[in-house]
């Protein structure tokens, strides 16, 4: 069976006492203009993560068209994050390790949310979604892909 992810590198994510999104995906916090999907708006941004502890995080390239199962499949194991590890990769950068390469998808499993959350930077705008990964998106090569 054909790989479709590369693991790029892992990044150490320190622990975070709290994180609250309503507080983190704000215009002017991490970004001059967050914009903030519907299902986001509705099931995300009211989380708030406690004692997070710090975790090695994997972040692999999706190499060819594949599903959410698909990706899922080949990760394994303990493949969600929370979300503070997906915000804390989105504004630092640590998805890419390339400062060329800041405009590809960042895409996460959150813990205890049955969901998948994507963000992108478009220009200086931070644009966040979620979905279910039930859904059958097919995502096409390119986005990075966050695990533990």
């Amino acid at each position: 069976m054909e790989k479709i992810l590369k693991l790029l590198h892992t990044v150490h994510a320190a622990a975070v006492p709290v994180f609250v999104a309503a507080d983190s995906f704000v215009d002017g916090k991490a970004c001059a203009k967050c914009i903030i999907g519907s299902n986001f708006r509705r099931y995300i941004l009211g989380r708030v993560e406690k004692d997070v502890e710090p975790a090695e995080l994997r972040v692999h390239k999706l190499l060819v068209p594949a599903s959410n199962k698909e990706i899922i499949s080949e990760l394994g194991g303990v493949y969600e994050t929370m979300l503070t590890h997906f915000f804390l990769l989105l504004v630092n950068n640590w998805s890419t390790g390339d400062p060329r390469d800041l405009r590809c998808p960042v895409i996460s499993y959150i813990q205890g949310t049955k969901l998948f959350v994507r963000g992108l930077w478009l220009s200086d705008m931070l644009f966040v979604e979620s979905s279910s990964p039930g859904s059958k998106n097919v995502w096409e090569p390119g986005p990075r892909i966050i695990s533990l």
